[in-house]
């Protein structure tokens, strides 16, 4: 059965359909979730709502239900950003704490822990696409339509994000 047609028994009240819906988009979007946010609690609470936000929102067929779903989860983790942003501007103790966490992670020397603090360290437009692409293997014309910006800007935010990963193990042998 399509996703359009399960998401039209959802919003009828069939249990079934939500459920069949849920088990197979909840795993690959709880992953991407976590990617951008980095904090498994925020990322259930993110997660949750996306699904919140499923059943009270009405899907019109632009695209497909999956990239709908992306598109909310995207949404609400940037929502989440600005009200850090807002948080940190108001209290520069989390800036040095920020700065010191900064410092130890260069210092360590894993390098799957070297690369996930680096893909954070990414301005969230620059992490999106990088993770949507790298993570969760969505093409680029389907990145465009999560993110709604035209395909060439994410061509550009990823080249923006490689390059800023590349410096981040500039002088490594990582094979960037």
């Amino acid at each position: 059965m399509l996703d359009e047609e399960l998401y039209v028994k959802c919003k009828k009240g069939d249990t079934k359909a939500f459920r069949d819906l849920y088990e197979k988009y909840s795993k690959s979007l709880f992953n991407y979730i976590y990617r951008m946010t980095g904090d498994y609690e925020l990322s259930e609470d993110i997660f949750h709502e996306t699904f919140f936000r499923m059943l009270t929102k009405t899907f019109v067929p632009k695209a497909k239900l999956s990239t709908w779903l992306y598109k909310i989860a995207t949404n609400l983790c940037y929502k989440e950003f600005n009200k850090r942003k807002r948080e940190k501007n108001n209290n520069m103790d989390l800036v040095t704490d920020n700065a010191e966490n900064f410092q130890q992670a260069l210092e360590k020397k894993d390098l799957i822990e070297r690369a996930k603090n680096a893909v954070s360290s990414l301005p969230d437009i620059h992490r999106a696409v990088f993770t949507l692409r790298f993570y969760q293997n969505k093409s680029y014309e389907e990145i465009s339509q999560i993110l709604s910006i035209p395909e060439g800007t994410v061509k550009s935010r990823m080249h923006y994000a490689v390059q800023s990963l590349r410096k981040c193990f500039k002088g490594g042998n990582y094979g960037m």
